[in-house]
């Protein structure tokens, strides 16, 4: 199964923990990102790679759960590379814009205080930090654990 496919099918799971918020047949993914600031060259690649992947799966006709179909809407934030910016952005898209999932951030630090906002919520939190190997074990990421949705 392709990437594509694979983050389809993980958002598939938050659409069915929280189907209110798949209005009109729409997933709204959010994506707090550096796309100004000193971390904007890493910033403009997890939007980009984002958009890519939400247009494949649209075009692709969207994706199914319980005989219903989805589409998918990405809410991108810029978080300035300002951790508060970043804060106060995963807490819009979690709370007024309803997100079922986020991307984010580039950086540890940052990625750390989303998860603070997002685990509370059980919002799936997608992060590319290597450094995360460090904090993410088999019983933190266990169902329960204190980092089960990132």
């Amino acid at each position: 199964m392709n990437t594509v496919l694979k983050m389809g099918a993980a958002l598939c799971l938050g659409a069915l923990a929280h189907p209110a918020w798949a209005e009109d047949n729409i997933v709204k993914i959010g994506v707090v990102a550096a796309e100004s600031g000193s971390f904007v060259s890493a910033g403009h690649t997890l939007p980009a790679g984002v958009g890519l992947a939400v247009k494949q799966i649209n075009d692709a006709g969207g994706f199914k759960v319980g005989g219903k179909t989805y589409k998918l809407e990405m809410v991108k934030r810029d978080d300035r590379t300002d951790i508060a910016t970043a804060i106060a952005a995963t807490q819009e898209l979690v709370r007024d814009v309803k997100v079922q999932a986020i991307f984010g951030s580039e950086t540890h630090d940052f990625t750390l205080a989303m998860a603070k906002i997002t685990q509370p919520a059980k919002i799936i939190h997608f992060a590319g930090n290597s450094t995360l190997a460090k904090i993410l074990t088999p019983d933190s990421v266990k169902p329960g654990g204190e980092d089960h949705y990132l």
